[in-house]
């Protein structure tokens, strides 16, 4: 195995692992309360899901990053040129944690939030028990902590930017 891949399957385990019991805690200490958590509103699932997407993003790459950097500098990681569509894509995202973190999370928030909402409410599920949503968080967690790790450390691994262009500072 590579060690990039060798890498990528540490991290995305670990967070995997840290998502798989930190999120669904939270979603019970933040839900005791009450009887049931609604699929929509400004407290339901997707509203949740929008902000784990976005909080989990930025945690990550603001840990993952310098564990990349890391791993490069002393020579454990070689960066990588990359033809895939996903790596193009990758390459024009911030390189810097927060701004990559921020991005991921609103990608996926826009993608993973709707998704669910959308399969539960398309199974006529308008509402979970707390036990309920910390086990939905227990299955999309650890796929989502594992996926943002994998992005972040590629696009770590990759050059600043795949078309070549640089962006300029804007004195003032």
């Amino acid at each position: 195995m590579s060690p990039l891949r060798n890498f990528i399957r540490t991290q995305g385990i670990a967070c995997a692992a840290i998502n798989a019991v930190l999120n669904p805690l939270l979603a019970w200490l933040m839900n005791r309360h009450v009887a049931t958590v609604s699929v929509l509103g400004g407290d339901g699932i997707l509203a949740d899901t929008a902000i784990t997407c976005g909080v989990m993003s930025v945690l990550v790459a603001s840990c993952v990053s310098p564990a990349v950097r890391r791993a490069r500098e002393t020579g454990g990681l070689a960066p990588v040129e990359d033809g895939t569509v996903e790596a193009s894509v990758l390459a024009r995202l911030p390189r810097t944690a927060v701004g990559l973190g921020l991005a991921i999370g609103a990608a996926t928030a826009i993608v993973v939030g709707p998704a669910i909402a959308a399969a539960l409410l398309a199974g006529g599920v308008t509402a979970l028990s707390v036990a309920g949503f910390a086990m939905l968080k227990i299955v999309y967690t650890p796929v989502l902590g594992y996926a943002v790790t994998r992005w972040v450390i590629l696009r770590q691994m990759l050059p600043a930017r795949s078309d070549g262009s640089r962006r300029r500072r804007v004195a003032g």
